[in-house]
């Protein structure tokens, strides 16, 4: 889910059942803006959960701006490369309010 309120944006989603990517990889979030002003906002690794005893990964992401316009939410997999740019899709989506 993704709100803005009072303490800014907050998205906070919650992945289970995803394999272990492994030592050279890792999950990161992203939501897009698919309108003609086209935006894409990294939201960070996922961390695997610490609460969760079924190992479920979590994005938990903040920002100051108003970001409720970008809908649509990207799970990848990265290679610790240090390449900013999205690399594998692994689950995308529309994110609901």
């Amino acid at each position: 889910k993704a709100l803005f309120g009072t303490d800014g944006y907050v998205l906070d989603a919650e992945f289970t059942s995803l394999p272990d990517p492994g030592e050279d990889h890792f999950y990161e979030g992203w939501v897009v803006r698919t309108t003609e002003d086209r935006s894409v906002i990294s939201t960070g690794k996922l961390l695997l959960s610490e609460n969760d005893q079924d190992g479920a990964y979590v994005n938990y992401y903040t920002n100051d701006e108003d970001l409720t316009d970008h809908r649509f939410y990207v799970l990848t997999i990265e290679p610790d490369d240090g390449d900013p740019a999205p690399a594998e899709h692994i689950l995308e989506g529309v994110m609901v309010r």
